[in-house]
This record gives structure tokens, sequence and C-alpha cells, in this order.
């Protein structure tokens, strides 16, 4: 049990059940080439680029969702600098209950939910 100021325990006697969390597979395919650079190289996303170099695992910015309500101005900010198409994925994984997106060249293609782009 946590001392006052310290903050809660994150945990309070024995575990019993595992913190299991959903991330969205996708193509890469679903993402214009050149988007794909910019989110490699953008400090502001959590990415993880796969060792293999065909794809990555990018973090949902949480604030997109802010108290319970959707952030319409970070969804605004994030399509101007990434485009549609990135962004239409994050909120669907977001609306679906993922933490995560893993893009990855072998991963199943939506054909019906997202466009695809030739690389």
């Amino acid at each position: 049990m946590a001392k006052d100021g310290e903050g809660p325990s994150l945990r309070e006697g024995p575990v019993t059940k595992l913190d299991i969390r959903k991330v969205l597979d996708i193509s890469t395919g679903h993402l214009p080439q050149a988007m794909c650079d910019a989110v490699e190289q953008d400090s502001d996303l959590a990415v993880y680029k796969h060792p293999d170099g065909f794809g990555y695992i990018v973090a949902i910015p949480m604030y997109l969702e802010k108290e319970n309500e959707y952030d319409e101005q970070l969804s605004t900010h994030l399509r101007e600098r990434f485009g549609n198409a990135f962004v239409n994925i994050l909120e669907r994984a977001l609306a679906e209950g993922c933490w995560a997106v893993n893009f990855d060249q072998d991963a199943y293609k939506y054909e019906d939910l997202f466009p695809l782009f030739e690389w």
C-alpha cells in the first residue's frame, strides 16, 4: 500500500490477472510511402521500427481521447502533419480498444475499410 505523498500503488496483493492490450495488425500498403517515412522520423510519435526494416509499431496518442471526449484539434493537427490515411487507421484502432498499430508489409490488407497505396 502506498504511503501519503507517494501516489497510488499500481498493484495491491497477488497478481491474478494479466494486463493484455490490443494492437491492430495492418499492412503498410494502407499508407503512402512518403507518409511512412515522415512517421518514422517524427519525434513526437512513439514509433518502434521492426528489426527487419519492413514495418513499425506506432503507439496511438492517447490524448486523441481527452477525458472520454474525442480531441478534434489534435485529430486536425495529425491529419495536417501525416494525412488522412494514417489518422483514419489510428482512430479506428482507438475505437476498437487498441493502444497501438502494427504496420507490417506482410500484414492483412483491409481493402474494404481503408484505401491501398502503390509503393
